[in-house]
């Protein structure tokens, strides 16, 4: 590894790949705000709630997507970057680029 330029970024991702905990709080997280905005919905529909209740709840929720949509981009491009610097130190046969 001495000899591949990698960033502090890259290194983290690196050194956490092998740690599946952050994949499942994340999948937790899109589990519960799901649920979550699936019971505000109901639970409006069940009970008179003020427009501005259910703005700011829907508020909320397109924060908390944006979040976590901006959250996988990040991580999947960190670990393509780094996908790219090792690829070139790893031994296999790769298909040929012109065939198709």
């Amino acid at each position: 590894m001495a000899d591949i330029d990698l960033t502090p970024s890259e290194m983290r991702v690196l050194q956490a790949s092998s740690d599946s905990a952050p994949t499942i709080r994340r999948r937790r997280m899109a589990v519960v705000t799901g649920g979550g905005m699936l019971a505000v919905i109901i639970g409006a529909a069940l009970v008179p709630v003020s427009r501005a209740l259910l703005l700011a709840a829907f508020a909320a929720y397109v924060a908390a997507i944006i979040f976590e949509r901006v959250s996988y981009a990040n991580s999947v491009l960190a670990y393509k970057s780094l996908i790219r610097k090792l690829l070139p130190h790893v031994n296999i046969d790769r298909p040929d680029e012109d065939a198709t």
